[in-house]
């Protein structure tokens, strides 16, 4: 059985590593100007961009415990690689959140709009 969890482990470890990637991208290009967040306004730069992040972290979430659910009488191998895919899910999900709460603060001082809790994930 441990023979199938760690080619499935690699794949998610690669598959996250793409996530991060683009996760490290949107924190260091924002995705809209300020002149687009200004005249498209909430509902078209800030509402998509809060959805996505909200499935986005949810997928996340839901890989994290997979990885975990295949620790169960594994050796170590398995449970290092899971290890390393959890980190990395927490890790993306990090930079996600901190994306989506620098345009929520961005969104917020240019229109004045407020958002609920969690930068309005909530």
């Amino acid at each position: 059985m441990n023979s199938v969890r760690v080619p499935i482990l690699f794949l998610v470890i690669g598959l996250l590593l793409v996530i991060g990637g683009f996760g490290v991208y949107t924190v260091l290009n924002p995705p809209y100007t300020d002149q687009e967040i200004l005249n498209s306004g909430v509902v078209d730069a800030w509402e998509p961009e809060a959805i996505v992040t909200f499935a986005l972290l949810f997928v996340l979430a839901v890989i994290g415990v997979f990885c975990i659910a295949l620790t169960y009488r594994s050796n170590r191998l398995t449970r290092r690689l899971a290890a390393l895919a959890v980190f990395l899910c927490v890790f993306s999900g990090a930079l996600f959140l901190s994306s989506h709460a620098a345009l929520t603060e961005r969104t917020t001082r240019l229109t004045g709009q407020t958002f609920g809790p969690l930068y309005g994930l909530f």
